[in-house]
């Protein structure tokens, strides 16, 4: 009887945490080489984990691309082709943004966000034109990431720096895939 109130016990207490991680956290993340670690904090315990890679969503040159764990979406990033004089200094709807790195970067608990230069004629955007004019395109001079996640680490501070952990090296390895261009 002993043995099986100690089992018992044994498994109430192992089951506090929530289910295990029974997934191996991926090494790229949206073709975007990551180290797993970066992630993790992110991602709770589960059995299956899964990639929605590249897709292009109703926005003109947005992409966002989502890991799921046991069908549930758990961490989704979105890129967009932008304009430089159209973005404005704002914290992208993040729950106590803190700026970092000079202000290139915004994290918050379970979202960061950041924007360079990288000039894509191919991506074509809207100007405001006036009445009775022909609707105008411009290329795109900037890329914007943004990053939400569900689950994050407890304590507030620990999932800003762990937000960090992830998205500066992310957009500087994603910008290396974009086709960014000199402007000629």
């Amino acid at each position: 009887m002993a043995a099986l109130g100690f089992s018992f016990l044994l498994a109430l207490v192992s089951g506090c945490g929530g289910p295990e991680r029974e997934y191996r956290v991926p090494r790229s993340l949206c073709g975007t080489q990551v180290a797993p670690a970066s992630v993790e904090p992110f991602l709770p315990g589960g059995k299956e984990i899964s990639e929605n890679d590249w897709t292009s969503t109703e926005k003109i040159g947005t992409s966002s691309c989502t890991l799921s764990v046991d069908g549930e979406w758990e961490f989704k990033i979105e890129g967009v082709w932008a304009l430089r004089k159209d973005l404005e200094v704002r914290g992208y709807g993040i729950n106590y943004p803190t700026r970092i790195r000079g202000g290139k970067y915004i994290v918050g608990e379970r979202a960061a966000a950041t924007h360079f230069s990288c000039f894509n004629p191919k991506a074509r955007l809207g100007t405001p034109t006036p009445p009775g004019e022909k609707h105008k395109t411009v290329p795109a001079d900037t890329y914007v990431i943004e990053v939400d996640a569900r689950s994050q680490p407890e304590d507030r501070e620990e999932s800003k720096k762990a937000m960090e952990r992830f998205i500066v090296p992310f957009a500087k390895e994603l910008k290396k895939q974009l086709p960014c261009q000199e402007r000629g």
